[in-house]
């Protein structure tokens, strides 16, 4: 029901066929709307899929929008400037990168960073990055300067790399690594 509103509503922004208006590609898998002026007419950022196309058949479909492939809706928003530069977001998104290289154990991460972003990655590459097979989380809590939920996701790590038999628990809070190289 759902795909049939979806190939309704995008065969008539894009001329009666079910293609992509600026290269024809017509597979419904990658087709999309497109805000032709890159504005929000109908205030439909935050509605997406059905709604949104139950929204503009109820509308009597209005004028402003295309069906675009993916690709030619990138090209057009990035030449067109139609995305906008979110600093917080770009933020994010290079702590997320620096957590995910190995760079991340050097003493340039903050607590405060790690608290934040850290996850089960972040954590059983730290726990690789040990020189030495035997740790207590007592030791990494304290180094990383961890917050209970960091506690909580550390411990977690350590019973997942447990059940894939590259850690082993020698006492309480304690544990030896019995593979060089973790990974989840």
């Amino acid at each position: 029901m759902e795909n049939d509103l979806k190939t309704i509503v995008l065969t008539h922004y894009g001329n009666g066929k079910l293609e992509c208006v600026k290269c024809g590609f017509s597979d419904i898998r990658a087709l999309c709307l497109d805000h032709i002026d890159g504005d929000n007419k109908l205030n439909v950022a935050k509605r997406a899929g059905g709604a949104l196309y139950r929204l503009l058949k109820n509308s009597n479909f209005p004028n402003g929008y295309q069906t675009l492939c993916f690709n030619c809706n990138f090209i057009k928003a990035t030449e067109n400037k139609e995305r906008k530069f979110n600093p917080e977001v770009y933020e994010q998104q290079k702590i997320t990168r620096m957590l995910k290289e190995k760079s991340i154990y050097k003493e340039q991460m903050t607590p405060e960073v790690i608290n934040e972003y850290a996850g089960m990655d972040f954590f059983a590459r730290y726990i690789n990055s040990l020189s030495w097979y035997h740790f207590d989380l007592r030791d990494i809590y304290r180094k990383l300067k961890l917050n209970d939920t960091k506690k909580i996701l550390l411990r977690a790590t350590c019973l997942k790399l447990i059940r894939q038999g590259k850690l082993k628990r020698v006492g309480k809070g304690k544990y030896e690594r019995l593979v060089m190289g973790i990974n989840i």
